[in-house]
């Protein structure tokens, strides 16, 4: 599982083989949230919401690099 970016102990991390909606999987310590690239909604789990607040703000603004990543990441899932 690569991590794509780390910040303030964040990690940022994309699978091989995984399912849709693209999405990104954040991981703070024990707490680990899947949130939707295109529409950042939350597609299960959660983070404490200081943390939460600067995933969302990492991608809302590197959607488009992140849904790149996925997209190669997942080719099956392309759209």
């Amino acid at each position: 599982m690569p991590t794509l970016y780390r910040i303030n102990g964040i990690d940022f991390d994309c699978y091989n083989g995984d399912h849709a909606p693209p999405h990104i999987h954040v991981i703070y310590g024990e707490y680990e949230v899947l949130i939707e690239i295109i529409t950042l909604n939350i597609y299960a789990g959660g983070i404490p919401n200081k943390q939460l607040k600067l995933a969302m703000n990492y991608i809302s603004e590197n959607q488009e690099y992140l849904l790149k990543i996925f997209n190669e990441f997942n080719p099956q899932l392309k759209r």
